[in-house]
């Protein structure tokens, strides 16, 4: 979530005007899920921060793994490897290529549409990465550590995580609970390293 998001947030709820409430998102081992996408809709329009989000490269890997911006926000990719990138995305939404560089490309990309992004690397078939693209009226946060994830008192959100479907565009929706954490059990595919393959690069991303 954005800072002023956030802050906006943590402010309606000291003021009373907003109930918070827990999700807590857990496997089917009963282990918590990080970095899993919560959105729901806003009566507000949220204007995209003009500050780049940070998405760096270490040890062949993007660092974060997911990230979450809104539609009109840039992303900055240094490359903080001692090797060159050629970082790209075919997402429908948001597709674009900064070919081989080192430490940092030119400018910033901008993501101008919602939708789910998938990164890559045209060396590094291993290299995977997300940015979740908001929409305007839209709140989005991903879960910590723990899996959870602090948000108003809704009707309703939709959740987000890229092993929910081989595509890794998936999204479900869920009406909210009484209880307080509100559970949501994700049924996952196995993490690349657990499979020994990737499918990003390939038709698979986008399809059903």
């Amino acid at each position: 979530m954005k800072l002023r998001n956030l802050i906006l947030l943590i402010f309606l709820i000291l003021s009373g005007k907003l109930l918070a409430k827990d999700v807590k998102v857990m496997d089917g081992a009963g282990k918590p899920v990080a970095s899993v996408v919560i959105s729901w809709s806003s009566s507000s329009h949220t204007s995209p921060s003009s500050e780049p989000v940070i998405v760096d490269q270490v040890n062949r890997a993007f660092v974060p793994h997911i990230s979450v911006i809104t539609a009109g926000q840039s992303v900055d990719f240094p490359n903080s490897d001692n090797i060159r990138h050629h970082v790209y995305s075919f997402s429908e939404s948001n597709p674009f290529e900064i070919k081989l560089y080192r430490n940092r490309p030119v400018e910033p990309i901008l993501f101008a549409n919602s939708g789910i992004v998938a990164l890559g690397c045209n060396i590094h078939d291993q290299m995977i990465g997300y940015i979740y693209v908001a929409a305007p009226n839209e709140t989005a946060v991903l879960t910590d550590e723990n899996g959870i994830a602090t948000i108003p008192e809704i009707e309703s959100v939709q959740y987000w995580h890229p092993r929910m479907s081989l595509a890794a565009t998936q999204v479900n929706s869920v009406q909210l609970s009484d209880e307080n954490p509100m559970i949501i059990v994700l049924d996952l595919l196995p993490a690349p390293e657990e499979e020994k393959s990737a499918t990003f690069g390939s038709a698979t991303f986008g399809s059903n």
